[in-house]
């Protein structure tokens, strides 16, 4: 928006309303104001431009009395224009600063009378021209939306111009008090004082009922907002902390959420000294939806942690629960991972989920567990497990499908062939914190500006 006035008060507003006016921007709690504070600016907005219109109108007109005084030889009269003019220019031109926009009802007015007071110099007491502007200056100051005691001291006072003029011309001429012609013009300026009350009011009553419908949803959006922050830092909080510290393992994590509440999850369960279960899931969508259903696999998880060292079990048991509880449609995909260190095994069993990396110290990458149905999909599925072999040196990665999905600007998918070759180029004695960070970073660039539409998890477990 152009004008420094607008910038200045249009956050105040209610968008809707205001759009009859001008594009503004709106951010949280412009709409919050209250109803006078913002009916006061709405019509400052329109005084303002107004303002600007009329004064454009004056300055041209007085520069056409300035040019005909002069060629009549005024000179007096000339100069008196000329600096009206200078002056209605500079008014243009600063008629956005604090000390005018604040005022700029009292602005309006001061403007008007002003005008017409100095346009009176310009008709001789025989001449009628100044009648003209008797009925102009009321007509223009019924475009201005002013309060209602603004508007009786406007009008009032341009009476009062009015009847100084024509008595003062009675003096002069030495004629009786012209009281039919003020009789006419007090009806006048009753008239146009009415119509501007009427416009003032019906403006009042249609920008407050468009305002107050504005704000009630503003509250609402506001409301809801709030609820998904508070949604995203319960579900935050579901997540691991820290990774596990535990001298066999290098661990390291992370969760990058699309929307206020993901739909991505992870986390560690101590099963005994020798034992480490991880899992990653990946409900479908996210949101609030998704949040509530990753909830109750997370419970469902924890209270099954005593039998998370036969997985496909616990998948099984899960698959049941959400089947039975969950809507139709809302499916997640789980990998879990069990690792042994007595037995020198990774125990992988999943569940639609994407496969788990598997590289070797020599630079070998193979993938584990896959093929299988989603979790809630069908109530008497049953999962397999894989059972891989371990040594030092050897590394996992558990991830959901937003990482290889991310698009780059061209439309095309990161793919698991970039992430296996992320994989086997690694440099050795790479710790895993410096394993994730790389991966993330290589996603990032490839996906550049665009936007994150999925939840993006990965895991990285080096054994030590």
């Amino acid at each position: 928006m152009a004008d420094e006035l607008m910038t200045s008060i249009s956050a105040k507003l209610a968008p809707a309303a205001l759009a009859e006016l001008e594009e503004v921007s709106v951010t949280d709690d412009e709409l919050l104001v209250g109803e006078r504070t913002a009916l006061s600016t709405f019509f400052d907005i329109a005084n303002a431009r107004r303002l600007g219109l009329t004064l454009w109108f004056l300055a041209f007109t007085l520069v056409i009395y300035a040019v005909v005084s002069f060629a009549s030889g005024s000179i007096t009269r000339g100069a008196v224009a000329g600096v009206v003019v200078i002056a209605d220019l500079l008014l243009l031109r600063h008629r956005h600063t604090p000390v005018i926009s604040r005022t700029i009802r009292q602005t309006v007015a001061g403007v008007l009378i002003g005008h017409l007071v100095v346009l009176q110099i310009f008709h001789g007491a025989a001449t009628g021209g100044i009648g003209f502007w008797f009925v102009v200056f009321p007509m223009m100051a019924a475009r201005f939306r002013l309060a209602s005691g603004e508007t009786v001291a406007l009008f009032g006072s341009l009476y009062a111009v009015v009847a100084v003029r024509l008595v003062g011309e009675s003096l002069i001429t030495r004629q009786s008090p012209p009281f039919l012609s003020l009789i006419l013009y007090a009806l006048l300026f009753v008239v146009c004082f009415s119509v501007s009350w009427a416009l003032s009011r019906r403006l009042e009553a249609r920008f407050l009922t468009r305002w107050r419908s504005e704000a009630d949803r503003h509250r609402d959006r506001l409301r809801m907002k709030q609820e998904l922050e508070y949604a995203r830092e319960i579900q935050l909080s579901m997540l691991p902390l820290q990774a596990p510290k535990i001298d066999w393992l290098d661990v390291a994590a992370l969760s990058l959420p699309a929307t206020e509440v993901g739909g991505d999850y992870y986390d560690y369960f101590d099963l005994d000294s020798e034992r480490l279960a991880v899992v990653v899931g990946d409900v479908t969508g996210h949101g609030v939806a998704s949040g509530l259903v990753l909830s109750g696999i997370r419970s469902s998880l924890n209270l099954l942690r005593d039998e998370m060292g036969r997985p496909s079990e616990v998948l099984d048991r899960v698959n049941l629960m959400l089947k039975r509880t969950s809507a139709p449609r809302m499916h997640m995909t789980l990998g879990v991972v069990v690792l042994d260190r007595a037995e020198r095994v990774a125990t992988i069993s999943t569940a639609g989920h994407p496969p788990v990396f598997l590289r070797r110290q020599s630079g070998e990458v193979t993938e584990h567990g896959s093929g299988s149905f989603p979790l809630g999909a069908i109530e008497g599925a049953h999962y397999a497990e894989d059972r891989v072999e371990l040594g030092p040196g050897d590394l996992l990665l558990m991830y959901s499908d937003g990482l290889v999905e991310a698009m780059s600007p061209d439309g095309e998918q990161f793919g698991w062939s970039r992430l296996r070759s992320i994989l086997e180029d690694l440099d050795d004695g790479a710790s895993a914190n410096e394993i994730r960070d790389l991966i993330l970073r290589t996603v990032w660039d490839f996906k550049g500006d665009t936007e994150q539409v999925d939840d993006v998890t990965m895991v990285v477990i080096g054994i030590t």
